[in-house]
């Protein structure tokens, strides 16, 4: 919404970009889910704290969206290696809600093994095995979230629930 397009965005610019691009992102899931007659909600979490019942009750009446609140969090990113925020939030809500089916939105293609394919699915922990996490294409350095995906689809393989990762069709600048 403002611009912001270049690489190397400063922490400060990307709380700024944040501010305006979350009320635009809540927009867009309301809209989604309105169409279907569901009523949608929102959580953004400061420091992933929040009230695990809260979040339980609000289930009880629609679709709460939720995320880390990019605007206000104090937690730095580090380039190529980004905590990834709202994959951690995703864990912590996961660990309350005890849902069957995790969705992890994202920009990119998937992941890729050892030979550079794409791979098209993944259902337990000897298939995540298979993603390449050495190679440095923008799926492996974490851009569109793709390393804290796949660490967090690994920690849920065995006992979590199923996990889906989802491109949702956006590109960004320069890429």
């Amino acid at each position: 919404e403002l611009g912001l397009t270049h690489p190397e965005l400063t922490n400060n610019e990307k709380q700024l970009a944040a501010i305006y691009g979350q009320a635009v992102v809540n927009a867009e899931w309301v809209a989604a889910f309105r169409q279907h007659e569901i009523l949608p909600g929102q959580l953004l979490l400061a420091d992933f704290k929040y009230n695990p019942q809260v979040l339980l009750d609000a289930l009880k009446f629609g679709i709460p969206v939720i995320n880390g609140n990019d605007a206000t969090n104090s937690r730095k990113r580090q380039k190529d290696n980004e905590i990834a925020d709202n994959d951690e939030v995703t864990k912590s809500i996961a660990k309350a809600a005890k849902p069957s089916l995790v969705i992890l939105l994202t920009d990119v293609d998937g992941v890729k093994d050892q030979y550079g394919e794409r791979i098209q699915w993944i259902s337990c922990k000897e298939d995540l095995a298979r993603v390449d996490r050495t190679r440095f294409s923008r799926v492996y350095r974490g851009e569109g979230g793709m390393v804290s995906k796949v660490r967090l689809a690994y920690e849920m393989a065995n006992d979590g629930p199923t996990v889906v990762m989802m491109n949702i069709g956006i590109q960004r600048p320069g890429i």
